[in-house]
């Protein structure tokens, strides 16, 4: 058997797979599934959803979320690069985003009416995600209820940052 650590409640703890599952477990899901708890937990979010680059790099398309309910329009988001918005602007080069009550207004023109309606603008973020040089996708996180500071902003970019050297092979 080969042991896997996971956290649960913030501690790590040991479980033992078979070794044809833990072949099977697919290293992207892995790390983006344990980062964006991550997020969760330190950087004050509610949601967090990660946009991966279509094939073609026409489109983004959520790839994984975590939080919001079953039905939240966010798990169905896809944006055409093409237009000029908020993340295709973001997606050109490693960057991110504090949206909050005192400056989303001179970002709104760059966000599409259906995500307005889906996203908590007032109080998010979002940055690109960039490995070995190359766009790869872009989290979106935000908090309905509680509002996100500076700490929680510094905090969700060294994640983003850690999850680009674990996907590109470097220890984190």
């Amino acid at each position: 058997p080969v042991k896997l650590t996971e956290k649960v409640a913030g501690k790590p703890v040991e479980k033992k797979v078979s070794k044809k599952t833990a072949a099977k477990s697919n290293p992207l899901e892995t790390i983006m599934t344990e980062k964006m708890r991550d997020m969760q937990q330190i950087c004050g979010v509610d949601r967090v959803m990660f946009a991966m680059l279509t094939a073609d790099r026409k489109k983004l398309v959520v790839k994984y979320m975590l939080g919001g309910d079953k039905q939240d329009a966010l798990r169905k988001y896809q944006l055409d690069l093409s237009e000029k918005t908020l993340c295709s602007i973001m997606m050109k080069k490693p960057q991110s985003a504090h949206l909050n009550r005192s400056n989303y207004k001179k970002y709104l023109q760059l966000i599409p009416e259906h995500m307005q309606q889906s996203l908590n603008y007032k109080n998010m973020f979002a940055m690109s995600l960039f490995v070995k040089g190359k766009p790869l996708g872009m989290f979106v996180c935000d908090n309905r209820d509680n509002v996100l500071n500076t700490n929680h902003y510094n905090n969700f970019k060294k994640i983003c940052n850690q999850t680009a050297e674990l996907l590109s092979g470097k220890k984190s």
